[in-house]
């Protein structure tokens, strides 16, 4: 198998193509690299790049292959490709083989290429940049450049890089800083991931393209989004292709009739936006599994997928969620970022409550209250109830606003109205400490029993408090117990630090038990609980090895059962 990161190991496309009005010529550099000197052989790039040379002369390009290439043979093609491009012509260059990504910068790798140290690469390989610069000429160049690059990467050579892997070179390869007017950049998956060399002759990214970039009429941005999308697929969504686009004419690699070019999801039915709800509610179906068929996440991305490329908001939500949690594709929290972004700038008020709670926990993002709040008012101001109750909480904490227990409690008090979980458990805590309205440990016992009914794990271990502490309802430990013990295994990393502590330290009841204690403190370490490090240094300084090893054994013992 053969595999790239994003801009660390080149095996990618690089494409480059002139406006379709344009009557100059048509230019391909095609490159195929597979057979290492010093890391490891690749089995497809040089039948990649046959294949793509070929349908890109019947297409009408003059091209230039090189397969096997060493580094001096790949500068001279470039510079000879770069002096032949003027303002009327259309370019294009395909490189399949190893490419690395070091320090943000991406490089192809020649066959001859040893680079035993990070730091010595850049004179062994070819920068993507200055792939992009000899195409541009300094806007002298081709007026429509497309680059795609179908990239393996992971570690070519097998041992690492001497020295400085570990802080210089990254998986997969990276996004240059800019693309120069009229490029159109494409990379077999996106930034920082690996692309596979495939099963079979070729590699799933030149199979698509294959497929689709030589339909007649095809507009070039259409094909891509469709090779795309056919890669997700036959990748099971563990291979994104991504595109860069500073082009925004039309452009068929082979054209239509009469010259004609087309975007055919764009002119169905003469309505895109009635073409992009159909393909998202496809999505919902198999997302949900309704309508008859069976629930199919990788489906639903390419449904989802083909939506938010015609702009459907609701689409580009569902594509962050599913990014987010790696539903059908591998989990990307900076692409499912881009996602909500894109769907909340344009009035999604789910996108928009997504994208706040993102920045109040800074997940993804840097913690930014003042952003949360934002976005959550945005989103709460269209009336979406989840939201609504987010805000009570902001105005509670007083994050991003300022801190109002009557505004808080009001907005809360709304949400519940329409069944918010989140919010009865967030107003049970102002009846439990008295904020904002009169202290009633009765009325925050009700709140959290009917948030814990419906399963929030914070309510369950607020009520676990209650029942602990004998507040608003008779002192039961066993009954603490089994609500700590229900939400910790659910993996509420509070309650499994308070189990941690009450166990080992015996209280409020509960049995002194040191290893068991000790176990649960473990577990809320590896769910990232802060305080967990400092308890489990306080534990161990009074307990003995053998003690420390069953711990470590229970606790093995419980992660599983959670897991299970």
């Amino acid at each position: 198998m053969r595999k790239l990161p994003f801009l660390t190991i080149f095996g990618c496309l690089l494409i480059l193509l002139a406006n379709q009005a344009d009557a100059g010529q048509r230019l391909a550099l095609v490159i195929g690299n597979g057979d290492y000197q010093f890391s490891r052989k690749l089995a497809n790039p040089t039948n990649d790049a046959e294949k793509m040379g070929a349908n890109l002369r019947s297409a009408g390009f003059k091209v230039t292959l090189l397969k096997d290439a060493v580094q001096e043979e790949i500068e001279q093609a470039m510079k000879d490709f770069s002096r032949e491009l003027s303002p009327s012509d259309t370019a294009l260059i395909f490189y399949a083989g190893h490419g690395v990504q070091v320090n943000g910068v991406s490089y192809l790798l020649p066959v001859d290429a040893e680079a035993d140290a990070a730091e010595t690469l850049k004179y062994e390989a070819v920068p993507l940049d200055m792939v992009l610069d000899l195409l541009d000429r300094g806007g002298k160049g081709a007026s429509l450049k497309i680059v795609i690059l179908d990239c393996c990467r992971d570690d070519p050579f097998g041992r690492g890089w001497r020295g400085s892997r570990s802080a210089a070179s990254q998986t997969g390869l990276a996004a240059p800083t800019s693309t120069p007017k009229g490029t159109v950049l494409c990379f077999a998956t996106d930034p920082g991931s690996v692309a596979s060399d495939g099963a079979s002759s070729n590699s799933p990214y030149t199979e698509g393209l294959l497929k689709h970039l030589f339909t007649p009429g095809l507009d070039i941005d259409m094909a891509l989004r469709r090779a795309g999308t056919e890669v997700q697929s036959t990748t099971s969504g563990a291979q994104n292709p991504w595109r860069n686009s500073n082009f925004n004419g039309l452009f068929a690699v082979v054209p239509g009739a009469n010259g004609a070019v087309s975007r055919p999801e764009m002119n169905d039915s003469g309505n895109s936006a009635d073409k992009a709800d159909e393909y998202y509610k496809q999505g919902r179906k198999y997302y949900y599994g309704d309508d008859g068929v069976e629930q199919d996440y990788i489906k639903a991305l390419s449904w989802f997928q083909r939506a938010a490329d015609l702009n459907h908001d609701s689409a580009q939500n569902f594509l962050g969620v599913m990014y987010y949690s790696g539903n059908g594709v591998k989990k990307d929290v900076e692409r499912a970022i881009r996602w909500y972004k894109a769907s909340a700038e344009q009035g999604n008020m789910h996108a928009q409550n997504n994208l706040g709670k993102k920045y109040l926990y800074g997940l993804g993002v840097d913690r930014d209250y003042k952003e949360a709040a934002k976005w959550i008012q945005m989103a709460a101001d269209q009336g979406n109830t989840e939201a609504i109750g987010n805000l009570g909480y902001l105005y509670k904490e007083g994050y991003g606003v300022e801190q109002d227990y009557e505004k808080a409690v009001e907005l809360m008090e709304k949400a519940i109205e329409d069944g918010e979980v989140s919010a009865m458990n967030n107003l049970g805590v102002l009846y439990e400490h008295g904020q904002g309205v009169k202290q009633d440990y009765s009325k925050a016992f009700s709140l959290f029993k009917q948030a814990a009914d419906e399963g929030y794990s914070m309510a369950i271990d607020n009520l676990a408090d209650l029942y602990a502490e004998g507040h608003g309802v008779t002192q039961n430990t066993a009954k603490a117990e089994e609500l700590y013990l229900r939400s910790a295994e659910a993996g509420y990393d509070a309650s499994q630090l308070q189990l941690g502590y009450l166990y080992f330290n015996g209280l409020q009841g509960f049995t002194k038990d040191r290893v068991l204690g000790y176990a649960w403190t473990l577990i809320a370490d590896s769910y990232g609980n802060g305080t967990a490090p400092g308890n489990l240094k306080a534990f161990s300084g009074v307990m003995s090895a053998s003690e420390m090893n069953d711990a470590r054994t229970k606790a093995a013992e419980l992660k599983k059962e959670i897991s299970d």
